[in-house]
């Protein structure tokens, strides 16, 4: 399972407004601990693939959604607007 650094950079921003309980080096230490997680980095194709995406308004959105395309994986996600994309397929909901 891949998780984007888009993503952890969401929950780092969400931990430190205290909107949510979960930090970034939690999620960072249970990666190192469960090699079932891989924190995927954005790349040339990852960018290149966002940009082709018209259907998602939010860049962080965009980005977190190429990472999955490019990686050809399931996006778990409850954000109405990406799952609706059509660009990724997605789990929840």
């Amino acid at each position: 399972m891949y998780i984007s650094v888009v993503s952890l950079m969401e929950i780092g921003y969400l931990f430190e407004k205290k909107r949510i309980d979960t930090s970034i080096t939690a999620v960072i230490e249970l990666t190192q601990r469960n090699k079932s997680f891989a924190i995927q980095s954005l790349g040339s194709e990852i960018l290149l693939s966002a940009f082709k995406n018209k259907t998602i308004p939010e860049f962080h959105d965009r980005l977190i959604a190429a990472t999955a395309s490019v990686l050809k994986a399931e996006l778990i996600t409850n954000d109405p607007i990406i799952q609706l994309s059509g660009f990724v397929e997605t789990i929840w909901g």
